[in-house]
């Protein structure tokens, strides 16, 4: 009844991990990662469509080519937003394909689909407000 023991006193059998074990740390780490990616691009068109409204509605200048120019920049900003928005569904839709997701298994894309569709909708709707 000799079991090997490591150096911290432990079964060596209770720190291996089966490789259907590893598999799955793998696949939940890379969901998690692709998670990440998803909720960075979208603070990132979150951050451009608010300086974008920034710039082009709050923003006043005097002159009046200067007023144009910065609600073109405006305009520039939240459209980039929007594009922004879309690649980052379109990337994460093709993680979400390649790791072949179970129903009900992490993220929902249907939820993710109403959010990004949302968010360019919104910003839509704001770049036209800008005069």
């Amino acid at each position: 009844m000799d079991s090997s023991k490591n150096q911290n006193g432990l079964d060596e059998d209770d720190l291996t991990l089966s490789l259907k074990d590893r598999n799955e740390l793998a696949y939940e780490r890379t969901r998690l990662a692709a998670e990440r990616t998803l909720l960075s691009w979208i603070r990132t068109g979150l951050a451009s469509i608010g300086i974008g409204i920034a710039v082009g509605h709050f923003l006043m200048f005097q002159q009046l080519e200067h007023q144009l120019i910065a609600n073109v920049i405006g305009k520039f900003l939240i459209a980039w937003g929007i594009i922004t928005f879309i690649f980052a569904f379109f990337s994460f839709r093709s993680i979400h394909k390649q790791l072949d997701i179970k129903k009900g298994y992490g993220i929902n894309l249907i939820g993710i689909t109403f959010l990004i569709v949302f968010l360019v909708v919104t910003s839509s709707l704001l770049f036209w407000i800008i005069k």
